[in-house]
């Protein structure tokens, strides 16, 4: 029961006695067999992902569901070429620079993969800042203007992006003195934000991005999510159903020569069959960090017991370090590199996606 993906009656179910998955009925989620098989403009609700999750059991069975129709339809509207996005962020109670609030946002890295019309992927930008006592914010809204440039449609896993854009054009807007070209960040950052209030969108720039967080929600499933539609869950299970995937990245031709741009890595395989036969989470296959920190302050900062850089709060934890801490230079430096790959596999696990749900919804 405590597996049923995004479910608020858990405690309830569990009180009268429910324990698995197999003992939910759809009334307990509130179902109907006819909702179940509705096919809706914008995918599935959150109701008929809990019932696939419940049941195993979705339109069109197979080893999991894509809603084709919906998948290529949202494509049709997007431009070239396609931009995939990623960022790393801090927000601490004692603020490390003066003049900001406490739990400013400091945006302090970024990825960026762009693919073209013809198919072909680069890893062609990246920031990331490191130096004690230097606020990023400026440098960061540079770099990324001059790395997505003014055309194509943008892309972003999760509101995050959209969220961090906003806070950074607001301190834009009040700093005092203001940068020599203010200005033109601003109206950079509202071509890409999307501003809602009271769930109305009240903004929504010329290049708003895209979420596709929200069309994995509406339209993937797999069972080996358990529902979920973090970036993490829906990488390694579209990789195990794709057979394009396994075909283009089971060759190490990441950051090859002729193969796929890469700033971080070399002749690197991301397709790598496990004991079982499916592919392992490319997130598995990041160098460790933080091996000199004991396990129990490993698992208070959301590193796996593997010490890889697994979540976007270690990269925070990570940047706040170099903040505070008077490392080696050599400490500095693995670390520098092991950021750099995390946000590059990212924007890459994006790009992947992608590639997986529009082989399937053009063949």
């Amino acid at each position: 029961m405590l597996d049923l993906w995004n479910f608020r009656r858990k405690q309830a179910l569990i009180d009268l006695g429910v324990r698995r998955l197999s003992e939910v009925h759809e009334e307990d989620i509130g179902m109907t067999s006819a909702e179940l098989d509705e096919v809706r403009d914008e995918g599935l609700t959150p109701r008929q992902r809990q019932w696939m999750q419940v049941s195993g059991q979705w339109p069109g069975g197979g080893a999991f569901y894509l809603d084709r129709e919906l998948v290529r339809r949202k494509m049709a509207g997007w431009s070239w070429p396609l931009h995939f996005i990623d960022f790393e962020t801090a927000r601490v109670a004692i603020p490390f620079f003066a003049g900001q609030r406490p739990y400013a946002n400091i945006a302090f890295q970024l990825s960026h993969h762009r693919m073209e019309r013809d198919g072909s992927v680069a890893h062609v930008g990246e920031f990331l800042s490191l130096d004690p006592g230097v606020c990023p914010n400026l440098a960061f809204v540079r770099a990324l203007q001059a790395s997505l440039g003014s055309e194509g449609t943008v892309f972003m896993w999760s509101p995050h992006e959209n969220t961090t854009l906003r806070d950074l054009l607001r301190e834009l807007e009040d700093s005092e003195p203001p940068p020599p070209d203010r200005n033109a960040l601003c109206a950079f950052l509202r071509e890409l934000i999307t501003v809602k209030e009271n769930g109305q969108i009240i903004h929504q720039g010329r290049r708003a991005m895209v979420d596709l967080c929200v069309l994995a929600r509406r339209a993937f499933f797999h069972p080996a999510t358990r529902g979920s539609s973090s970036i993490k869950k829906v990488l390694p299970a579209v990789m195990a159903a794709s057979p394009f995937l396994r075909e283009r990245y089971s060759p190490p031709v990441y950051g090859a020569d002729g193969g796929i741009p890469s700033r971080n890595f070399t002749h690197w395989s991301w397709w790598r069959a496990g004991p079982d036969g499916h592919p392992a989470n490319p997130y598995d296959l990041l160098p460790p960090v933080f091996d000199d920190l004991p396990a129990e302050v490993l698992a208070a900062l959301e590193v796996d017991e593997d010490l890889e850089l697994a979540e976007g709060g270690s990269a925070t934890t990570a940047w706040a370090r170099m903040q505070f801490e008077d490392s080696p230079a050599l400490e500095r430096e693995q670390l520098r590199q092991a950021l750099l790959r995390y946000c590059e596999l990212d924007t890459l696990a994006m790009v992947m996606v992608w590639q997986g749900w529009a082989a399937e919804s053009f063949i």
